[in-house]
């Protein structure tokens, strides 16, 4: 579960990519995988003799992820150094959110693993909670970044 917080979070702080977006690109990825998953497990079934439920893991994982990895490849660099430590934060939270979006998806040997231990079941009691703060921090992280174009073509 750690590995899992984690990566989201170094790949974020290391690509310096501002952590809202990432945010809402895996909020992306959650709806591609919920409603796009099985016309995409149909279509990859239809072509591969050798299809099973790993497949149609690594499918939908694949979906709930590739609006991330291309988020962190286009937006590279996009946050300055001095802004760094403030996006530390949200992007823990966007790991946090990974976990829970990312464990439903996984194989079920390890989903049933992961579920079975007193870590997951203390996460769960606490997931409202955690995902409402961080829609609020990403939403904040959103609205408070950058000045609109109004302003910028205003004369003072």
């Amino acid at each position: 579960m750690a590995i899992i917080v984690a990566v989201p979070t170094l790949a974020i702080t290391l690509f310096r990519v501002k952590a809202a977006l990432v945010f809402m690109a895996l909020c992306t990825g959650s709806v591609l995988s919920l409603l796009v998953g099985d016309a995409a497990q149909d279509m990859v079934q239809t072509f591969s003799s050798s299809y099973n439920t790993t497949t149609e893991s690594f499918i939908l994982l694949a979906l709930l992820l590739a609006p991330v990895l291309l988020t962190l490849l286009f937006l590279n660099r996009t946050v300055s150094g001095s802004k760094l430590l403030i996006n530390v934060f949200p992007a823990f939270l966007t790991g946090v959110t990974a976990l829970f979006l990312v464990v439903p998806l996984l194989p079920d040997g390890t989903k049933v693993g992961i579920y079975n231990t007193a870590t997951w079941d203390q996460l769960v009691q606490y997931q409202a909670i955690l995902i409402g703060v961080a829609v609020s921090f990403s939403l904040g992280q959103l609205w408070a970044g950058g000045k609109s174009a109004r302003h910028k073509r205003s004369k003072h």
